[in-house]
């Protein structure tokens, strides 16, 4: 970082390379110390072979991320010459995560100060009123739509690129987050659906505290409710079994459940489903369509 300093750029672009250089080198800390705790921090430059690294205090991280990304906030520009690279706003949004991360610990010591908090709320409103270009979509779907990855709500995206000498493949994290869903009757596997990779899963407290499930959709516009039929070949026949004008299903007609709070009781059912080959029930006796498609999707699980 020095030679950028000491370098033949102008002074102007040596203020801009010198605070891009700080703001990843305080992205990676910051998530370093969060995974580890307690690691090395090397802020010095050196051509020379070391195995001498001394584990720093979290604190000491943590006040050398603030740091960095206090000095970008005044010396980056507020837009960004071409994708990926750092604007002061991406640096005070980092920078307000991190104050939160701070100074939101309750057992672990890292450094954390009675301001934090405020901290917290001056960067991210530095952001919300003076940023601009940001805004929320109005839709929370739609970020999850692979082909809108530069809306409106991205203050500083990571990058990717098939070139074997950087990333090779690009990145492929979007494709872990299914579930298996070609091994269930009814189903096979397709590009709409995606690959069932299955080897990532959203975090107890993502799926059963953050959201207020009454009052905020986001839960909801996270996820896939519905995987409709798309093999005929394979979709199971439902058995009608009616006692008193009413209709039951047996538990042998049940598939099991993949996720939590989605089991079904047997039992006694109000609505007669009949099984289409596109995988949509159809209700009677007063019950909406719709309703119906939630029970039909239930059972296919």
């Amino acid at each position: 970082m020095g030679r950028i300093l000491t370098s033949e750029l102008s002074e102007s672009e040596k203020k801009q390379s010198y605070a891009e250089i700080q703001f990843i080198r305080a992205f990676l800390y910051f998530d370093l110390v969060q995974q580890f705790g307690r690691i090395p921090l090397v802020t010095e430059g050196s051509l020379d072979v070391r195995t001498d690294f001394k584990r720093a205090s979290v604190e000491d991280v943590y006040k050398q991320i603030i740091t960095d990304l206090r000095a970008c906030v005044d010396n980056l520009s507020p837009t960004a010459s071409e994708k990926g690279r750092a604007t002061s706003y991406a640096a005070a949004h980092l920078l307000a995560k991190v104050y939160l991360t701070r100074g939101s610990a309750v057992r672990d010591a890292r450094g954390q100060q009675p301001t934090d908090m405020d901290s917290t709320l001056y960067y991210s409103e530095k952001v919300i009123k003076e940023g601009k270009d940001y805004s929320l979509v109005p839709d929370f779907a739609d970020l999850w739509d692979i082909d809108n990855m530069g809306n409106s709500e991205v203050i500083f995206a990571v990058q990717f690129t098939n070139n074997s000498i950087f990333n090779d493949g690009g990145n492929t994290f979007h494709l872990y987050w299914l579930p298996v869903y070609d091994d269930e009757p009814g189903m096979q596997r397709d590009i709409f659906y995606g690959r069932p990779y299955k080897r990532f899963r959203p975090s107890e407290k993502t799926l059963f505290q953050l959201f207020d499930r009454k009052n905020d959709s986001r839960f909801y516009k996270s996820f896939r409710w519905v995987f409709l039929s798309n093999n005929a070949k394979t979709i199971p026949t439902w058995k009608e079994l009616k006692d008193d004008s009413e209709t039951y299903i047996s538990r042998l007609t049940l598939p099991r459940t993949r996720w939590p709070g989605s089991e079904v009781r047997t039992g006694r059912y109000r609505r007669l489903l009949y099984h289409r080959e596109d995988g949509i029930g159809r209700a009677k006796s007063g019950y909406e369509e719709t309703a119906c498609r939630q029970e039909a999707c239930l059972l296919s699980l």
